[in-house]
């Protein structure tokens, strides 16, 4: 790690150290769950929430003995990972919303009576 991330790791200490112990270790087993038999620890990230606090968590983890530095860096880039996918999912959303609204009105129109209903 180099000299530029030094202030990032601090702030994620401090804020590790500022949560309620009780609290921080929910987030641990919610974000690390148990390893049981896995020699590597498993990323849960249910939510954007989970996402946030996830490298908080990690740093807690390490600073915990519950994962090794190797493990805390590994886990910290698949965070990013996750993070920047999520990025780019929403630009191309909004790319494609933009180019959906440059196509004339009554194109547009055909286009959605011709999919059917939307599913979620």
């Amino acid at each position: 790690m180099g000299p530029e991330n030094r202030p990032n790791v601090r702030r994620r200490i401090g804020r590790a150290l500022a949560i309620e112990p009780d609290e921080m270790r929910r987030r641990r087993r919610h974000i690390l769950p148990p390893r049981g038999d896995r020699p590597v620890p498993l990323l849960r990230l249910d939510s954007a929430a989970d996402a946030r606090a996830a490298p908080t968590v990690i740093v807690a983890a390490f600073l915990a003995d519950e994962v090794t530095a190797e493990e805390a860096i590994e886990l910290l880039k698949a965070v990013e990972q996750v993070r920047f996918a999520a990025k780019a999912l929403k630009g191309l959303t909004r790319i494609r919303r933009g180019l959906e609204m440059l196509k004339p009105r009554e194109v547009r129109e055909e286009e959605r009576q011709s999919r059917g209903p939307r599913r979620l």
